[in-house]
């Protein structure tokens, strides 16, 4: 105690007031969502977690520009991390992969990305179309190999029935559509 009455000169200037407890206050909040996420992301994380994340973050930064800020300093800083995050999000628009993830989670495919980008319905058109892109060149043609037909067999009766019915009972053009555009 001795030490801060004879300081107190000194450190009178550190003391925090209202107003920086305030913006320290804005910031624990604002970054608190950041940890959640990123603890998330450490324990499981898939593709379309990642992209999902992405927007919940968006919706988390575009909510709290809406609000009122402790001071300039806080607003400036608001300022910074949104246009960095802004990057990010933008470049996921060059990985189709992270897209891919999404359309091919049965509780998500293209109704979540319809409802999350419907600002941008030109975002939504344009990564199902570089998806559709790899599903067309490198899996739509691909065919599950028959377990028979692996082992050196020869198909019998109740398989050459299925493999005829199967191929022409399907009257789906494209399996990625009818896939994606299920809910």
């Amino acid at each position: 105690m001795d030490w801060i009455q004879e300081n107190h000169a000194k450190i009178e200037k550190d003391a925090l007031d209202h107003n920086d407890w305030n913006e320290l206050g804005d910031i624990h909040a604002f970054l608190q969502v950041f940890h959640q996420i990123s603890v998330r992301q450490g324990r499981e994380n898939t593709l379309d977690e990642v992209l999902s994340h992405m927007h919940f973050l968006h919706h988390h930064f575009t909510r709290t520009k809406n609000r009122a800020f402790s001071g300039p300093r806080f607003y400036a800083r608001f300022h910074v991390a949104w246009l960095k995050f802004e990057k990010y999000y933008q470049l996921t628009e060059q990985a189709p992969v992270y897209v891919a993830g999404i359309l091919l989670r049965p509780a998500l495919r293209k109704s979540y990305l319809s409802e999350q980008w419907k600002r941008n319905p030109a975002w939504v058109s344009n990564a199902v179309k570089a998806v559709r892109k790899i599903w067309s060149t490198e899996y739509k043609s691909y065919q599950l190999p028959n377990k028979q037909q692996e082992k050196g067999q020869e198909l019998d009766e109740f398989d050459r029935w299925r493999q005829k019915v199967y191929s022409t009972a399907s009257e789906v053009k494209d399996e990625f559509d009818c896939f994606i555009y299920i809910s």
